[in-house]
């Protein structure tokens, strides 16, 4: 394989891995034998390589490495990919999956005695020191900072620190009615309604639209989230949308989920269209979609995919229909 594809979407082989594709195939091998988490890969960020736990299906563990990382295993962590589009979330998350949760984790708690997304530890660290470990370095850690021969700039290490900060969990709970008096009321008025065209305490709202508008800012309305320099982390946003949900009248209940679409989603490259190739009881498809089974990985939230418990159990619901 080569560091560049015409193919879109390709991710680069920066790891060097040499794979005989040719001779697989000749030994029987399809694609999905080994690119089984081609529609569910759960790696930061996503490649569609095969984990080496499904190499060790058929290969021993006592290979040596250079088997298939012909060049050596790279020294250093690859350099972080080209800045996110406008529409997204920010480029901080890329940076830290990229070249933090090797070491930290998705959770950024791997490392003993570092809570990465605790607001606690970050308010008693400083941001100053938190910048300075990034960028030069810190016990064990080497810096990533340019001047360290690392990949980020400062602009991107603000950015990586921002996401940590948006992140953040614990400290004081949000007082979500003095969010809205600090920060919304000057501007939208104590019934939502003061900006032409927006009603804020509206039932009909887009609650994902609303968060990125708060988040990123939208028309002449700055920013106010903390990964874009902002006063606000992810809490306190997710508190004021709730406050505007109460606002409104509120709670409505959640829509009913499709097991069918989701079915789509998150199943349907590997299994087909319909799944009607999928075989076992209740049980089986269920505990199968939690735990993974042969070359797929598990889908449940806390086995480390994607599916909650409502929507896996809409998925085998689907498939007890079908």
């Amino acid at each position: 394989m080569t560091r560049t594809n015409e193919s879109a979407g390709f991710q680069y082989n920066f790891l060097d891995i040499r794979i005989t594709h040719q001779a697989h195939v000749e030994r029987g091998a399809s694609c999905v034998t080994c690119h089984g988490n081609i529609a569910h890969d759960l790696s930061p960020v996503p490649t569609n390589r095969p984990r080496m736990e499904s190499c060790y299906s058929c290969h021993a563990r006592t290979d040596t490495c250079t088997k298939c990382h012909s060049a050596g295993i790279p020294p250093a962590p690859p350099p972080p990919p080209a800045p996110a589009s406008g529409d997204m979330l920010g480029d901080g998350r890329v940076y830290y999956l990229r070249i933090c949760s090797a070491c930290h984790g998705p959770s950024g708690d791997r490392v003993k005695g570092v809570q990465l997304f605790s607001r606690d530890y970050q308010e008693k660290k400083g941001e100053e020191a938190l910048v300075q470990a990034i960028s030069q370095g810190r016990g064990r850690m080497h810096g990533f900072g340019l001047e360290r021969q690392g990949p980020l700039a400062p602009a991107q290490v603000k950015a990586l620190l921002g996401y940590l900060e948006e992140e953040a969990t614990g400290g004081p709970t949000p007082q979500p009615e003095t969010l809205y008096q600090r920060y919304c009321l000057t501007c939208h008025g104590e019934k939502g309604d003061q900006v032409a065209g927006i009603a804020l305490f509206s039932l009909d709202k887009d609650q994902e639209a609303l968060f990125r508008a708060v988040q990123l800012g939208k028309g002449g309305m700055q920013p106010f989230g903390r990964g874009e320099g902002g006063p606000l982390i992810r809490q306190e946003i997710q508190a004021l949308l709730e406050y505007l949900r109460e606002k409104s009248g509120a709670a409505t209940p959640a829509p009913a989920l499709d097991g069918r679409a989701l079915y789509q989603e998150a199943c349907s490259a590997c299994h087909g269209p319909d799944g009607s190739a999928l075989k076992g009881g209740e049980e089986d498809m269920r505990r199968a979609i939690i735990q993974g089974k042969g070359a797929m990985p598990p889908m449940a939230q806390d086995k480390g995919g994607t599916l909650s418990p409502e929507e896996t159990e809409a998925i085998v619901q689907f498939l007890l229909r079908r």
